[in-house]
């Protein structure tokens, strides 16, 4: 917690010679050195001088700050800033920097069926969003029915073709397309054509993308042990239906596992 204060009319206040603290800044000092907000505003309310309260929002330091002004009796005016009691609008000191992420750049892996590609990483935008790519072989399934609890995902289509299932309902996208993926609808989505496909994948809230990371590293889906996969899924609060495979198979003509790009070109 921040804590800034100055005198509404310091001409009419005066300093003093002996240099001691007034009432009111002693409260100030003794508030400084709390960091979490609750108590510190609690101490503020307990004090004896009459406080008149501003909730307002204020730029500080490049970022929105819920600040709450208080107005005592004595004619000083304290400032608590409470940067995390708002939605800051900061991002971290490197993704302030100009970024270009090039069309081979970025840690690329398999995920049993299809690839992935990490552009933006969640931590580079506040956890706002992510950004990946899955590169997907010809007449690839990416998954099994399954549905996200947390996020939303929106695939645009860069080429190719794709086939997706939402819910019910059956639509191909082509290159310049976006297909929705809200939050708590079941779905899938597969290369419905005979040549290659990309997707950009944008997931809204970020954090999905650390699913991939982990699921990279057990070797994909085709090699991850059950149990593993059933933990992983559960801290991702993904729910998957592995028993849709064989129909979605039978009635999209696709296969699954899908093979890694870059062994179809070798």
């Amino acid at each position: 917690m921040a804590i800034k204060r100055r005198a509404l009319d310091p001409g009419s206040l005066g300093d003093r010679e002996d240099g001691r603290m007034r009432r009111t800044q002693r409260c100030v000092e003794f508030d400084r050195g709390l960091y979490d907000p609750l108590p510190g505003l609690g101490l503020a309310l307990r004090a004896f001088f009459k406080p008149v309260f501003l909730s307002h929002i204020c730029p500080h330091e490049f970022r929105l700050h819920l600040c709450i002004t208080i107005l005592t009796d004595g004619g000083n005016q304290v400032f608590f800033h409470y940067p995390h009691l708002y939605h800051e609008m900061t991002r971290p000191m490197d993704a302030r920097k100009p970024k270009v992420v090039g069309p081979h750049e970025g840690k690329a892996g398999f995920l049993g069926s299809i690839g992935v590609r990490f552009v933006i990483d969640g931590a580079e935008a506040s956890d706002r969003f992510s950004l990946v790519e899955h590169p997907m072989s010809a007449h690839a399934l990416a998954a099994p029915m399954h549905r996200h609890l947390r996020e939303d995902e929106y695939s645009y289509v860069l080429e190719g073709s794709i086939g997706a299932l939402l819910g019910d309902s059956v639509v191909i996208g082509k290159p310049g397309d976006l297909i929705f993926k809200p939050r708590n609808q079941w779905h899938t989505f597969w290369n419905a054509g005979d040549t290659p496909a990309r997707i950009l994948e944008i997931i809204s809230p970020a954090g999905f993308e650390r699913f991939f990371q982990e699921l990279v590293d057990l070797g994909g889906v085709a090699n991850a042990k059950p149990q593993a996969l059933t933990e992983l899924c559960a801290r991702y609060e993904l729910e998957m239906d592995p028993g849709s495979i064989p129909g979605l198979v039978d009635r999209f003509g696709v296969r699954f596992p899908g093979e890694p790009i870059q062994q179809i070109a070798a």
